[in-house]
C-alpha cells in the first residue's frame, strides 16, 4: 500500500548545489535511475552559487528547491500521474537528509492527519531523529550527544501518538 501511496502522491525533490558540478548530476542521475519509479514525480534542482544575500548549505538549497518547485505548481507544470494540476492549498512538505529512513507507514500517516485535523495548517509533523546510520563511525562524544537529543525527544512527546515505535 505505501508502494502505492508514494507513486501517486508524492513528489521526491532533490535540492542539489550547482557548485557540485558534474558529480551531483550524476548522483541525481542514479536516484532518479534507482527511485524513480516509486515515486510520482522525482525532480532536482541546483541552486545556484552566489546568490544574493544567501549563504552556500542545506538551508540555502532547500530555500532554493522550495522557490522552484512552488513556481512549478502555480504554473501548473508540476501534475500527478493522472494529469490533474497539484493543488498548492494541499502539500505537506517533508525535508530529510539523504541518508534519512521514514517508517514505511510515516507519509499516509502524516497524510491522514492532515486530511482530517482542522487545525493541519498549524501543525508540523517532524519524525524524532535517531542518529543510526553511520552510528559506530562518529566519535564517542558525539553518539552520546545525538542518543541524549533523540531522548529528549522521545521524552517531550505529549501525547500517546507523538511518539511510537515500530
Amino acid at each position: 500500500a505505501t508502494e502505492r501511496f508514494c507513486k501517486r502522491h508524492i513528489t521526491l525533490v532533490l535540492a542539489m548545489e550547482e557548485r557540485e558540478g558534474e558529480a551531483a548530476r550524476e548522483q541525481v542521475a542514479e536516484v532518479q535511475s534507482e527511485l524513480g519509479g516509486n515515486f510520482c514525480n522525482v525532480l532536482a534542482t541546483y541552486h545556484p552559487p552566489d546568490r544574493y544575500n544567501e549563504i552556500a548549505g542545506k538551508a540555502s538549497n532547500y530555500r532554493f528547491a522550495l522557490e522552484v518547485v512552488s513556481q512549478q505548481i502555480a504554473n501548473h507544470e508540476l501534475k500527478y500521474l493522472d494529469g490533474s494540476v497539484i493543488d498548492e492549498r494541499n502539500i505537506v512538505v517533508h525535508v530529510a537528509d539523504g541518508d534519512s529512513l521514514y517508517d514505511p507507514n510515516h507519509f499516509p500517516v502524516v497524510t491522514y492527519d492532515y486530511c482530517t485535523k482542522l487545525d493541519r495548517d498549524y501543525l508540523v509533523w517532524q519524525p524524532c531523529m535517531l542518529p543510526t546510520c553511520n552510528f559506530w563511525e562518529i566519535a564517542p562524544c558525539v553518539r552520546q550527544f545525538g542518543i541524549m537529543i533523540s531522548s529528549q525527544e522521545m521524552l517531550s512527546a505529549t501525547g500517546w501518538g507523538e511518539f511510537q515505535i515500530p
